[in-house]
């Protein structure tokens, strides 16, 4: 038993799908047929061979250099922050401040 993978383009109202195809042949027996297993369409590349269950990265840079794709990059480093605190408008903060304002002005 033998795997072969074709990819291929097409323009469907000015955007571009993907085409990937999985195919299996049986090379034991002589004169059989290659057998569609897997099919998928999408607007992304690796999306299309996700849903055809190609997950072999070779394969996958096979497939994107049929369709003219630049090799595949690798997953980004995702990088974990804390964003500061943010001193908005405090209704007891400001009305705490006014006050503090008055007794520093005399008036108690």
């Amino acid at each position: 038993m033998e795997n072969i993978y074709s990819a291929y383009t097409k323009k469907v109202n000015n955007e571009t799908l993907y085409f990937v195809k999985k195919y299996t042949s049986y090379t034991d027996i002589e004169g059989s047929p290659q057998i569609l297993s897997e099919y998928a369409m999408h607007s992304r590349f690796l999306k299309a061979c996700s849903i055809a269950q190609i997950f072999d990265k070779t394969i996958i840079e096979q497939l994107a250099n049929q369709v003219h794709l630049s090799p595949v990059p690798e997953k980004g480093k995702v990088i974990s922050f804390n964003p500061s605190k943010h001193n908005g408008h405090s209704f007891l903060r400001n009305t705490q401040h006014f006050l503090s304002k008055l007794r520093l002005a005399g008036f108690n």
